[in-house]
């Protein structure tokens, strides 16, 4: 019995060696995605806190600013003390135990324009 062989001309597209190359690249861009979204997003949560901390910073010092003035004054030292800040655009509203709104940095001129904030959930 005869057996015709025929010669073996399939030629594979990829040889082994760039078979493997490509593996090991791909595993490697995986890999460096990965890390990169990890990073951004600690990157992200360490600027959030980073600003929490320095709002609550900026809370205490007024705080303490206001702590030591009679109410009368509360306006004209809250407009000076945030034009002197460091953040100039920041807005700050003060309120009572009982959600009134006692001062407004947007709106300086009439208080009672805002609604009772003793619900109003922030977030």
């Amino acid at each position: 019995m005869v057996i015709a062989s025929k010669p073996n001309n399939d030629r594979h597209f990829l040889s082994f060696s760039r078979k493997l190359f490509l593996s090991v690249i791909s595993l490697f861009l995986v890999f460096a995605a990965c890390f990169i979204a990890y990073q951004y997003q600690r990157e992200k949560e360490y600027k959030v806190e980073l600003l929490d901390t320095q709002l609550q910073d900026y809370n205490e010092r007024l705080q303490q600013e206001l702590r030591s003035i009679p109410d009368s004054l509360w306006t004209s030292t809250l407009n000076r003390y945030i034009a002197k800040g460091s953040y100039r655009d920041l807005r700050v509203t003060i309120v009572n135990l009982q959600g009134r709104v006692l001062y407004d940095s947007y709106n300086e001129t009439s208080q009672e324009a805002f609604s009772n904030h003793i619900n109003r959930q922030e977030g």
